[in-house]
This record gives C-alpha cells, structure tokens and sequence, in this order.
C-alpha cells in the first residue's frame, strides 16, 4: 500500500512537471501571491565593505544581492533541478528561521506599527540577524571553494545546469512578451537591432505585466514559447542515450546526453537529479529529466551565442551559486553532526532530511554553534551602525506571480 501511494505520488508529479513545461496551458501570466518583501536594495556605497569574516570581506551589494535571492519567488526552472533547490531551501530555511520564522516576526513587526520608535527597531534588528546569518552563509561558501568543492564534478554539473536553466528562464520571458514573430530568424533579427554594449541590459516585459491575462491571449502567449521551442529543438545538435539507460548503476563516466559542445554523463545527470525512490520509477523519470537537460542546455547555448544574457540573470546564477556552495559545504561538515550516516547511506538522504523544519532549525543553530568555535571575536566584523542607519522595511505582500513562477 505505501508503495502504491509513492507510484501514486510519482505520477502526480511527473504530470504537473510535463503540463509546467509542455502544455500551453500551463498557467496564469498573471495572478497574486504572497511574497516576503524587503527594502531598500540598493545601498549608499554599494562596495565598501559590510561584513568581514576570517579572511573574507563581503559588500553592502553582496548582502543586499542575498537578501533579494532569498525573498524571490521560486520558478519553475529553480525547482526542477532537485539538488540545486533542495541545497537552496536550506539555506531560504536557516535565513528564514533566523532569529525566528520570519513570518512570525512580519507579524509581531504589523502589531507595533503605530508605534514607529519601536516598529523600526524591530524591523532593523530583523536585518542586523540577517547580516549575523549571512556572515556565516558567506564564510562556508569561501571555505567551500578554498576546500575545492567548486571543481568537484558533480558540483560544477549541478552549477552549470542551473546556469542553464536560468537563461532559458530569461528566454522564454522574452519570447513569451515580445513583439517578434516566435521564430529563431525574428529573434536574430531582434538582437541585430539593439547596439552591441546594450544587449545585456534587455527588457522581457514581465515587469510590465501587472494585470490577469485573459485566457485567450494566455493560449496565443504559451503558443508563442511552444513554437519556438520546437523550432530551437529542431535545429539543435543534440543525441541523448537515455533511452538504453536501464538502471543508474551503469559507469557513471558514460555519456548519456550530447548537446551541442555539452556531454552529460550519467553521473552528472545523478549529481542533478539523483535518484528516483524506487528502481522501477527510473525508465519515466529519466527521460522526464534527460528531456530538460536538452531544453535548457539548448536554450542556453542560443543566449550565449546572441551575447544576450542580462546583468540580473547573471547576477541570480553567481548569487545562487555561492549559496549553493555554502550549503554544500555545511551539508558536508554539520550534516553529520545531526544526521545518523547509519541511516542515511548518502549525501541526498542527508539533505534532504535537514532542509525540512525542525532540522533546519538544529542545522542553524549548528552553524553558529561552529562559528563562535571556529573563528574569534576580531575575526568577525558587522557594519551595526552603518545597518542601524537605514530605514529598511520588512513586510508580506501580494506580488504579480507570473506562469515561470511555482
């Protein structure tokens, strides 16, 4: 019976995945969801230092870049790639639970509103705990790649896909709200227009997008990406093998996936996706998944090739990834501090136990545990006065979620 249900699951999952990224059907390009907002994010002096750990110094912009990380909404291109997000939710977790659930603390900030002396100390104390975590989070994403983590191969196969999957987010964006025929020769055409030194400051119009879009321009939308994704699939030099691959026990030095100058071994499709629960589910999924590698890889190839990758999508793949690495490395370091390795035979057993409350909140405590321990009092310095001086506000509110959002 518990088998069943897990099926059960499985095929639940699988479905929503294939309506996500192949029906034109998919989703509202418009609706309101709650999104935990915060401000300002654009600092005075955006690069003078902010935070100092060890040997490691750390900007107003690269803090105020985390906190903008963590705040966003997920997209479906962030929560398709397990082990990049199930690594990122610890981290969302150990942030968030940091001095305590944040929504709790939105709460009790909404009741002292009238009282404005205390509503903004609550509220900057609320940030100066961020800046406490944050310090922590930047100094195990440093040791991570003093420590080499950054070379390991299935490290860099899950950064590089994630990388992948966010151009091919800005991608179908683009697509999806411009005014160009959906074809390969109209988007040439398009960037051909725009002076070489502006192409990587490009609008997709999703900022525009403040209102439900009917259902019929919804359809004629998703229509839009569906036809020039066929058409980029069509013309792509890809070979995938994912069909003959029975079981991920095979040598993971085997090429399973050729897309253009990209070969995805198996065991590079393992340090993405992993395993499925159960051996007979892995015929379904990895097609699922070996499909997506295709996508994106092939999606992502055309940005870099038109030079059309904006600074913000940039941005979101260098911040991720050294969010990435720290949780990487604190996994690595503290996960079996709390996680019995008798019962958890690997690393995405452990993660997945620790990303989920209350071990996030063990993890955490971990973290600062072994920080105190590690480092001493002058080698950690936060800017209080400088984080003191800012009229930050921390709030809910209901944000335009759009159809990449989950």
């Amino acid at each position: 019976m518990k088998m069943q249900r897990y099926s059960t699951l499985l095929s639940l999952i699988l479905l929503l995945l294939t309506i996500i990224f192949y029906s034109p059907l998919a989703s509202a390009h418009f609706s309101l969801a709650p999104k935990i907002e915060v401000a300002p994010l654009q600092l005075e002096s955006p690069e003078k230092e902010l935070v100092h750990v060890a040997q490691f110094s750390a900007s107003r912009v690269a803090f105020t870049d985390y906190l903008q990380r963590i705040t966003a909404f997920d997209t479906k291109y962030d929560r398709v790639q397990s082990a990049f997000f199930s690594h990122f939710e610890i981290i969302r977790g150990i942030a968030f639970f940091h001095p305590d659930n944040v929504h709790k603390i939105i709460d009790t900030i909404a009741q002292s509103k009238n009282k404005s002396v205390i509503h903004q100390l609550e509220v900057t104390d609320w940030f100066k705990k961020q800046a406490e975590i944050f310090s922590r989070i930047f100094y195990y994403s440093n040791k991570a790649k003093e420590s080499g983590q950054i070379k390991r191969p299935e490290v860099q196969a899950v950064l590089d896909f994630y990388a992948a999957g966010a151009k091919t987010e800005f991608l179908e964006e683009l697509i999806v709200f411009g005014s160009m025929s959906p074809t390969l020769s109209a988007l040439n055409s398009f960037v051909e227009n725009i002076v070489d030194d502006k192409r990587n400051e490009i609008k997709t119009g999703i900022e525009n997008d403040i209102e439900i879009t009917p259902m019929d321009e919804q359809k004629l939308m998703k229509k839009r990406w569906a036809d020039f994704r066929h058409q980029a699939m069509e013309k792509t030099n890809a070979k995938q093998q994912c069909d003959h691959i029975f079981s991920p026990d095979l040598p993971h030095d085997k090429a399973i996936i050729k897309v253009n100058d990209h070969s995805i071994t198996l065991g590079a499709y393992l340090a993405i996706f992993g395993k499925p629960r159960l051996e007979r589910q892995w015929n379904v999924v990895s097609k699922l998944n070996c499909n997506q590698l295709v996508l994106f890889y092939t999606m992502a190839d055309l940005v870099d090739q038109l030079g059309i990758a904006p600074h913000h999508v940039n941005k979101k793949i260098n911040v991720s990834a050294d969010l990435y690495l720290a949780a990487t490395q604190i996994v690595q370091e503290l996960g079996p501090l709390l996680v019995s390795t008798t019962q958890s035979t690997n690393n995405q057993s452990i993660v997945q136990q620790l990303m989920v409350y209350p071990e996030v909140v063990k993890l955490k405590d971990q973290l600062l545990k072994t920080t105190e321990h590690e480092l001493s009092k002058g080698d950690i310095f936060i800017d209080d006065n400088f984080l003191a001086s800012i009229p930050w506000t921390l709030k809910r509110s209901m944000s335009p979620k759009h159809s990449i959002h989950f």
